[in-house]
Parts: structure tokens; sequence; C-alpha cells
């Protein structure tokens, strides 16, 4: 083949010239002979192989001019990554500078205002130390008050139990003059019961009077003309009606003197009923005043009772007032505190993140130069590689392919290490930004977790006190509202006395009034009987007068 040249479509061979452009193979080759005709159809591959190998020589070329310019444009591509590097950095810079000066300024403000929180907070507590002397004081005072009306309670009770006994006195008076009063209507009644007898009988000897007189009268008349005849039973009838005249005289007398009797020891019934009855009344008037002062001592101990639960009142309030104002003056040093501590802990944590971001940026950097070092050494090399397998193919056609396939191989490599190169500044730069705001989130977590951890401790510390001082405040409260409930329980039932004892007065009064209704009924009946008794007595006068008169006409006749 050493012999062979090409010139387009035309093979010349040891100086013959055959055209295949214009002639097919077996015309052009027919008048060689069939050893030539071999020869020359391996010449003829060959020369077609050396032409797809000239053709894949050029497009290698072409795609080694493309490598050489994709090369260029990742060496621009990594200039500007290292100047937006550069950028990102001095960003970075200033923002942590301004976010250092910003945490700056806010911790001067922080501090600030923990100090006015920490003299506010010192203000609070000392008004509230203020209000605990009051309130010890004002408890103090309430001691005594309770003291005094403990005492006043005491002798109010003592009262009480006198005016029981008074009461009890009383009652025992009240019955015996309600046995004596039983007594009187017994007497009362028998003495009505004589009286009605002893008028039957003076009745039934009026009765027989008036008839007597009739038939005195009648034998008069008869004997009138005959006076001399009946002038001795005449004297006889003068004797007799002037011995029952004087009778009658006596027994009316009797009569009167034993009315006059039965008068008086009757009025002085009634006076002395009367007397005992006025003095009920003003033993009555007397408890009446008793109770109306025992009301009015209870009306003030209710009142100071209700005063002390006002004042007891106040004092839970201003109680709670003390522990709300404690509680907040605790709760601004604590959160003075924790500003405080969060500042600082943020400035150490931002200037510590700082620091490790420029460190772990200049660590990038120098990876990123070292990969640049050895990707121009690698593209170096490959440039190299490249010449000499240019120089190769033209010395050697054979092992044309190969040298292609090299070439694609090293080409395929050369993106690949471009690829890999992007995506491992890629990747650094996010790892470098994932790493960062990872490690500050975490260090915000971890110092958050802390304050909370110690906040939450405070808290419980504080609400334990807290509880502890609301548990036996609220003992207290309840100890003093045990205690007055005991006090107006003892009021209630002191009440419930003092109505029992009105319900008895009222009772008494009209026990009274029931008996002085009975003897003014009594002494109502006693006067009708005596007009009764007085109407009969002058009847029976009139009817003796008038004896006397016919007896004195009769005597005149007679003589």
């Amino acid at each position: 083949m050493a012999g062979m040249q090409k010139d387009g479509r035309t093979v010349f061979v040891r100086g013959i010239s055959f055209d295949l452009d214009d002639k097919p193979f077996e015309e052009v080759f027919s008048n060689v002979g069939p050893v030539k005709q071999c020869f020359l159809q391996q010449a003829v591959a060959a020369q077609q192989q050396l032409c797809l190998a000239q053709q894949q020589l050029g497009e290698a070329q072409q795609a080694a001019e493309a490598a050489g310019q994709q090369v260029k444009d990742l060496e621009k591509e990594v200039a500007r990554l290292k100047d937006d590097l550069a950028v990102q950095q001095e960003q970075q810079t200033a923002n942590m500078q301004a976010l250092a000066a910003a945490h700056g300024v806010t911790l001067q403000q922080q501090l600030a205002e923990s100090g006015t929180a920490a003299a506010a907070a010192q203000a609070q507590l000392q008004a509230v130390q203020a209000v605990e002397e009051q309130l010890r004081a004002q408890a103090h005072g309430l001691s005594g008050q309770v003291e005094r009306l403990e005492a006043e309670l005491q002798g109010w009770q003592q009262q009480q139990a006198g005016w029981q006994a008074k009461v009890e006195a009383l009652q025992q008076q009240v019955q015996q003059r309600e046995v004596q009063v039983a007594q009187c209507e017994a007497e009362l009644q028998a003495s009505k019961q004589g009286w009605q007898a002893q008028e039957a009988t003076l009745q039934q000897q009026v009765d027989q009077l008036q008839a007597e007189l009739t038939q005195v009268g009648s034998a008069a008349q008869d004997d009138a003309d005959t006076a001399s005849a009946a002038s001795a039973p005449m004297a006889a009838s003068g004797g007799a009606i002037v011995q029952w005249h004087s009778q009658l005289q006596q027994q009316q007398q009797q009569l009167h003197h034993h009315h006059h009797h039965q008068q008086q020891v009757v009025q002085a019934e009634l006076e002395e009923q009367q007397r005992l009855v006025q003095e009920l009344q003003q033993q009555v008037i007397v408890l009446q005043q008793q109770l109306q002062a025992a009301a009015g001592q209870e009306a003030a101990a209710v009142q100071s009772g209700l005063e002390w639960q006002r004042q007891l009142q106040g004092l839970a309030h201003q109680l709670l007032v003390a522990d709300a104002a404690l509680t907040q003056a605790h709760q601004a040093s604590l959160a003075a505190n924790t500003a405080t501590a969060t500042t600082t802990l943020m400035l150490q944590c931002s200037a510590g993140a700082a620091q490790e971001q420029q460190e772990q940026a200049g660590e990038q950097l120098k990876q990123q130069q070292k990969q640049e070092q050895q990707q121009q050494e690698q593209q170096e090399q490959q440039q190299q590689e490249q010449q000499e397998q240019q120089q190769q193919e033209q010395q050697q056609q054979e092992g044309s392919q190969q040298q292609q396939e090299q070439q694609e191989g090293s080409q395929q490599q050369q993106e690949q290490q471009l690829a890999t190169q992007e995506a491992a500044a890629q990747q650094g730069t996010q790892h470098h930004n994932s790493d960062t705001h990872t490690t500050s989130d975490q260090q915000t977590c971890s110092l958050q977790q802390q304050l909370e951890a110690y906040m939450a401790k405070q808290q419980l510390a504080e609400s334990g006190t807290a509880a502890a001082a609301a548990q036996a405040q609220l003992q207290a409260v309840e100890r003093l509202e045990a205690e007055l409930q005991v006090w107006q329980q003892q009021q209630a039932g002191w009440q419930a006395k003092v109505e029992a004892l009105q319900q008895q007065v009222q009772q008494l009064e009209g026990q009274v009034a029931q008996c002085e209704a009975k003897l003014q009924a009594s002494k109502q009946g006693w006067q009708a009987q005596e007009a009764t008794l007085q109407q009969q007595v002058d009847q029976l006068q009139g009817q003796v007068k008038l004896q006397d008169l016919e007896a004195g006409q009769l005597q005149g006749q007679l003589s």
C-alpha cells in the first residue's frame, strides 16, 4: 500500500490511476488480474479506512477545540465563582459586623431596660415591704380588736346568763301568780255560790213575808169593823209585826255587813292582783329594755363582726395585690436577667459563628484553589496528551480508531471532571451555607433550651414559694372564716334564745291580760249582783215602810 495515493475518488496504485467516482468497481478493475484485483480491493478498503480515519481525526480536532473552548468557559466560570465568593464573603463580613453592632446596641438597650426594670422592681419591692409592714400593723390592730370583741362577747354571755336566770325567776313568779289567781277564782266561785244560796234564802224569806203581809192585810180589812172584838189579836199581830220588823232589820244589817265585808275582801284581792300585775308589767318592761339593750349589743357585735370581716377581706385583697406585685417584680428581674444572658450568649454565639464561618470560608477557598490547580494541571496534561496523540495519529494511521476512542474517552473524562468540579463547587457552597445555618440553628436551639430550662426552674421555685405563701394565707383566712362562722352560729343561738324569751314574755303578757279580763268580768258580775241585791233590799224596805204605815194606821184606829 505504500505506492497508493488518493486524490478525491481517484486511486493511484504504482502509477496507475483508478477513478472510483464515475465507474463501478468491476469496470475499474476489469482489466486487472485476480491477484491484483484482490490486492487492489485491499488497497481500496485501506484507503476507505484512511478516509474515515481522517474524517474522525477532523471531528476529534473539532471536539478538542470545543473542549478547549469549554475549558476556557470553565475557567471564566471559576473566576466568576471566585469573584462571587469574595463578594459573598465581604457581604457576610459586613452582615456579621452589622449584626454584632446591632447586638451591641440591643445589648446596651436591654442592659438599660434591665437596669430600669431592676430599679422598678426594687421600688416595687420597697412598696411591697411597706405594704407588708402596714398589713402587719393592721393584723396587730385586728388581733387587739378580736381580743376586745372576745372580751365583750364573754361579758355579753354573762349578761345573757343573768337575764336567763331573771327570766326563769320571772317564770316561777308567774307560775305562782297563776296558782294564786286560780285560788282566787276558786274562792270567788265559792263565794258566788254562797251568795247565790243566801240570795235564794232571802228570796224565800221575802216571799214568806209578802205572803204573811198579804194575810195580815186581808185579816185587818176583814176585822176593821169589829175593832173591839179584834183588839187583842191586833195587838198580838202588831207585836209580831214589830218583832218581825226588828228581825228583818237585823238580817238586813247582817247581809249588808257581810256584803260590805265580801266587797272589801274582793277589793283587797283585786288591789293585790293589780299590784302583782303592775309588778309583772314593770318586770316585763325592764326585761324588754334589757332585751332591747341586748339587741343593740348584738347589732353592735354583728356590725363589729361585719367590719372585722370587711377588714379581713381588705387584708386578703392587699395580700393578693402584694403577691401580684412581688410576682411582677420577680418576673421583671427574671426577664432582665434572661435578656442579659440571652444577649450575652447570642453575641458569643454570633462571634463564634462568624469566626467559624470565616475559617470555613478560608478552608473552602483553599480547597477551591487546590481544585483549580489540579484542574489546570489535568488540562495541561490532557493538552499534552492530545498533542502527542495527534502526532501519533499523523505518524500512525493504523491506530487512528484507538486514538479517536481514547480522545472521546478523554473528552468524556474532561466533561465528567468539569461536571464534578461544578457539582463540588455548588456542594461546597451549599454545604458551607447549610453547615453555617445548621450550626447557628443548633446553637440557638441549645441556648433556647438552656434558657427555657433555667426559666422553668426559676418559675418552679417561685411558684413553690408563692404556693406556700398563698397556702399559708388561705389557711389563715380559712381559720378566721371558721372562727367567724362559729361566732355567727353563737350569735344565731343567742338570737334564738332572745326570740324565745320574747315569746315567753308575750305569753306572760297574754296570760296577765286574760287574768285582768277575768277579774274585770268577775267584778262586773259582782257589781250586777250587788245592784240586784240592793234593788231587792230597797223593795223590802219599801214594803216594810208600807207595812209600818199600815200598822201605824191600825194602831191609830185601835187607839
